[in-house]
């Protein structure tokens, strides 16, 4: 017969608490059975992957995957390459131009044009590098490993801050269009072909479409990200502590000098050289 652990009161099968202590009946408080013998070892509540033969490679991808922070990390990469891609390709551009003669017997207004649009350029993808290079020191703490829904409100940021950067580079792109009109700039130059046909009218239309799209896309954004905060801190019933996304990391400063430096510089060396063949 089974005694309480607590008082060695005799129990009886079917008791949930001793009638002489008032101790629960459970396999901590039971001695003498058999079956309750390993009830005091701890379970192991370790997800699979922890205890897999292949876990030391594996439980890091994995985890990844559960926490949010594969999706973060491979936004960031991608993110950091295409536009790092798009500043360093304005100085590869314009030297394209000088070794290829592009240049070469065009009007001397022409050439001024071509200068103009390749410093216009230059001046988005400096600009376009580092607004996206300050938003991913913003990136780095928006997934909260706590929250169930994770790739929504990375999703959601990104999608609102490629609705700002595309309201820009419209808005500047509009501004070059409406100057091109006001000036009644007429050249057989390959790169007012597409600005020249919109003229004054396309050019305003391009800044009020920056402002929309700026709008709609964070009105989109703070929409849905609303309710996965819903969503979230219902499954969590408690809100969870979050990094603030205001902190930014300036470490890298002097490394984005640098380059804006180098890809300036490069750019107008061969544009000029370009313009003088």
């Amino acid at each position: 017969m089974a005694q309480c652990k607590n008082c060695g009161y005799d129990l009886k099968e079917g008791m949930d608490f001793c009638p002489q202590c008032g101790k629960p009946v459970n396999g901590e408080n039971l001695e003498g059975s058999d079956e309750n013998t390993n009830t005091n070892e701890e379970y192991d509540y370790s997800s699979w992957y922890e205890k897999d033969i292949f876990h030391a490679a594996l439980s890091p991808l994995i985890k990844s995957f559960d926490n949010g922070r594969f999706f973060l990390n491979t936004a960031i990469v991608i993110i950091d390459i295409l536009f790092s891609s798009f500043l360093i390709s304005q100085p590869y551009a314009a030297y394209q131009m000088y070794h290829d003669h592009e240049l070469q017997g065009l009007e001397t207004v022409d050439k001024t044009v071509e200068l103009v649009f390749a410093i216009i350029w230059l001046i988005i993808a400096i600009f376009s590098f580092g607004y996206w290079m300050k938003r991913l020191n913003r990136v780095k703490n928006l997934v909260n490993p706590e929250d169930e829904f994770v790739v929504i409100p990375l999703g959601t940021y990104l999608l609102q801050w490629f609705g700002e950067w595309l309201s820009i580079v419209l808005g500047i792109g509009g501004i070059f269009a409406i100057v091109v009109s006001l000036f009644d700039i007429h050249t057989s130059s390959f790169v007012l072909t597409f600005v020249s046909q919109y003229g004054f009218g396309g050019g305003v239309m391009a800044i009020i479409l920056g402002i929309v799209i700026v709008f709609v896309f964070r009105l989109l954004a703070e929409n849905i990200r609303a309710f996965a905060a819903i969503a979230n801190n219902t499954s969590r019933q408690n809100t969870a502590p979050r990094t603030s996304i205001d902190l930014e990391d300036n470490s890298n400063d002097t490394y984005y000098n640098v380059l804006y430096g180098f890809c300036i510089i490069t750019t107008l060396l061969f544009m000029i050289l370009a313009i003088n063949q």
